[in-house]
């Protein structure tokens, strides 16, 4: 298994995960409207979108994949609090 940053090609497999209404609300549905989603929401969302937040350089979603199955996970990493810095003594 390797880590990539997300490619818009990923997309489709992601929503393939979500498969009813109740896995959509768990894995983000607030943030991406409407049950069922597509993948051009989820690549608008993660590409154009900032992932929804305001302060750049603040959202990166990253692919876990394999040479031979294709994608298998994705999760995204994101500073809780921009503003937070690190007090070293």
């Amino acid at each position: 298994m390797r880590l990539r940053p997300y490619k818009s090609c990923d997309a489709k497999k992601i929503i393939s995960w979500i498969r009813d209404e109740e896995v959509f609300h768990k894995w983000g549905g607030d943030h991406f409207g409407e049950y069922p989603i597509s993948a051009e929401i989820v690549d608008n969302k993660y590409l154009n979108d900032n992932g929804d937040c305001n302060e750049e350089d603040n959202f990166y979603p990253w692919s876990a994949f394999t040479d031979e199955d294709g994608v298998i996970g994705h999760f995204i990493m994101r500073y809780i609090h921009a503003s937070f810095s690190f007090i070293s003594g």
